[in-house]
């Protein structure tokens, strides 16, 4: 998997238990969004500014026999990558905007659920950028 989140602080509080379709194959660190019954599915061009759902503690495997559930982080401090065409400056508020790519929110994101969080350091196109959780 490309792209994926890695964590670099921990808060120390555990990660929210979300609903996975069984066959869906999710690997640790991807971004994910938020749907109706708690569900969840990795993020990808379809779902820019999406309900941000929390970040993959661990894998989920493909068709594993009644594992419809995952852990999702969404506190801490994570290391994230930035879409082809974004940049921030440090304070701004991060959207999900693509698979495993964030973007600077527009206001209207910023007072939603697809908050993902806030930019601790400035980044341009395709950078990796340490961004704070907005703590569920």
């Amino acid at each position: 998997m490309a792209n994926e989140a890695v964590r670099v602080e921990d808060s120390g509080l555990k990660g929210y238990r979300r609903t996975v379709a069984e066959d869906s194959a999710i690997e640790k660190g991807a971004t994910l969004v938020l749907a109706d019954l708690n569900t969840v599915t990795t993020s990808t061009a379809a779902t820019n500014g999406s309900i941000f759902g929390g970040i993959a503690e661990a894998e989920h495997p493909t068709n594993i026999s009644g594992s419809v559930a995952i852990s999702a982080a969404m506190n801490g401090c994570f290391d994230m990558v930035l879409a082809p065409t974004a940049t921030c400056t440090t304070g701004d508020a991060i959207i999900l905007s693509g698979a495993n790519t964030i973007d600077k929110a527009v206001d209207a994101a910023s007072l939603s659920g697809a908050l993902v969080g806030y930019a601790e350091e400035d980044g341009s196109a395709g950078e990796t950028i340490r961004v704070r959780l907005r703590n569920g």
